[in-house]
């Protein structure tokens, strides 16, 4: 596979980029940059569409917004990675494995077939999509949040917002070398920071809202509060 940009080659560090083209908004750690169309806000539901490069942290900022807000429903995504090592079997839907009668173009159709992913891509060589029923399970909950890439925004928005408002929330750590201290454990380092490079790069024309995840406990919560802030302020 290859890639667009070589973050050695770095001469601007794309975060920082962001922060200075995107509107500081009133709400710390949070930046503006698209402003959602929200429109029938009493009588529609919210999908938090979360977003996130490689090592930005969306994981951990989804879990705590559903800490903060139990009420938050998640809809849960798919993929074919393989399970780490203590990570919970209910974090995604696991794909089942290729056969060896399928080769990869054909498998990665079956499975989008199967498991009726609507929306789908391809990162660090794994599968990871988004079931139709994980979402359409949640059409009564008030505000749903399920994790994705920007590409896979644009087709959810697409296809939902007659019925929900989406509003895309892009995770990014304060700088590009936390991305690359957080990645240096992960198979395939190198991968992920040029995969998180062009991430970054593509986001802006499609991104709501940026949250700065700094490093931390307290940094994870006051960005999930954050994210609570804006929705409430959406919606007010």
């Amino acid at each position: 596979m290859e890639f667009t940009s070589n973050y050695e080659a770095l001469t601007e560090d794309p975060i920082e980029k962001i922060v200075n083209n995107a509107r500081k908004t009133d709400f710390d750690k949070i930046y503006a940059n698209i402003q959602p169309e929200i429109s029938d806000i009493n009588q529609k539901n919210l999908l938090l569409y979360v977003t996130g490069a490689s090592g930005s942290g969306k994981d951990t900022i989804v879990q705590a917004l559903k800490t903060i807000k139990p009420g938050f429903q998640e809809a849960i995504p798919a993929t074919n990675r393989q399970r780490r090592i203590n990570e919970p079997t209910d974090k995604y839907i696991w794909i089942r494995p290729q056969l060896n009668s399928e080769d990869f173009d054909n498998y990665y159709e079956s499975v989008c077939k199967e498991y009726q992913l609507i929306e789908h891509s391809i990162h660090n060589g794994n599968i990871y999509g988004l079931p139709s029923h994980s979402l359409l399970e949640h059409t009564e909950s008030e505000t749903v949040i399920t994790i994705g890439d920007e590409r896979g925004f644009v087709t959810i928005k697409n296809l939902m917002e007659q019925y929900i408002n989406c509003i895309n929330f892009t995770i990014m750590p304060d700088n590009f070398n936390q991305i690359i201290n957080r990645t240096q454990y992960l198979n395939n380092p190198q991968q992920r920071r040029s995969e998180a490079v062009d991430f970054f790069n593509n986001t802006m024309a499609v991104t709501n809202y940026f949250v700065q995840n700094s490093n931390g406990r307290d940094g994870v919560t006051q960005a999930a509060l954050s994210i609570i802030d804006t929705i409430n302020y959406l919606r007010s």
